[in-house]
């Protein structure tokens, strides 16, 4: 039995393994077919690529490991307050707003956020846009830093420390009348 089914399985093959022909009709379009038509060529085809799978996915959510805790981790190459830039003087009126612009590579990730830093303080927390307006900045030179911290507000990367100077409009005191 098992050897007229060999038998049966050889003869069959090669019917199986059919041929796929080209051709150019007269109005220039290219067709393809399994049957051999009139001035067609066979075409040769590569084998095709087979991707095995290594694991079954498994209906059950896995418990987070170290290993894939690492791969979600955003690593940053940079981290940069361009605007004001390093050493820059602003001449500020009213209410002393200083426009802070922010810039990462690559850019922030979900659950990361910027610590901006004045003077040595944290003045902003949790900020998640590249803006930041800081309102009534005194007069004289300042300092800023930014950080990029993670949901636990662990630094994982920080700027250069970079100086500004404010100068504030000041109304000159009006002499006394005699």
């Amino acid at each position: 039995m098992k050897i007229r089914l060999f038998l049966l399985l050889f003869l069959i093959s090669p019917l199986l393994q059919a041929e796929i022909f080209k051709w150019v009709d007269d109005e220039g379009n290219v067709h393809f077919s399994d049957q051999n038509q009139k001035g067609s060529r066979p075409v040769e085809l590569t084998p095709p690529t087979i991707i095995g799978t290594t694991a079954v996915p498994s209906s059950q959510p896995q418990a987070a490991t170290p290993q894939t805790e690492q791969k979600s981790v955003v690593v940053y190459d940079s981290v940069e307050i361009v605007k004001p830039t390093n050493d820059e003087s602003l001449r500020l009126d009213g209410d002393g707003v200083v426009n802070v612009t922010i810039e990462s590579s690559p850019g922030l990730a979900s659950g990361n956020s910027y610590r901006l830093s004045m003077n040595g303080d944290v003045i902003e927390n949790s900020i998640s846009t590249g803006q930041v307006p800081l309102k009534n900045v005194d007069r004289g030179s300042h300092t800023l830093k930014v950080e990029i911290i993670d949901k636990a507000g662990n630094s994982l990367i920080s700027s250069e420390e970079i100086i500004f100077h404010v100068l504030r409009v000041a109304n000159a005191p009006r002499p006394t009348p005699r």
